[in-house]
C-alpha cells in the first residue's frame, strides 16, 4: 500500500465541491493508495506530474 499525502489546499478545494461531487474524487484520491497508477492516469505535458480524471473534474498529481 502506498502512502497519499494531500495538502492542505486540496482539502479546502474538496470542502467547496458540491456533496454529490465530493464523494467520488474522494473516494478516487483514497484508491490512489492502492494503485497509484490508475489506467487513465495521464503525464501532463510541459510540466512534470500527471492527472486523473473524475466526472467532469481533472487533478494533477506531482
Amino acid at each position: 500500500m502506498y502512502e497519499v499525502r494531500i495538502a492542505d489546499q486540496v482539502l479546502k478545494r474538496l470542502k467547496r465541491l458540491p456533496p454529490k461531487h465530493r464523494r467520488p474524487v474522494w473516494e478516487r484520491i483514497k484508491a490512489l493508495q492502492e494503485n497509484p497508477r490508475p489506467q487513465d492516469f495521464r503525464q501532463l505535458r510541459g510540466v512534470q506530474g500527471y492527472r486523473i480524471t473524475v466526472g467532469e473534474y481533472r487533478y494533477s498529481i506531482p
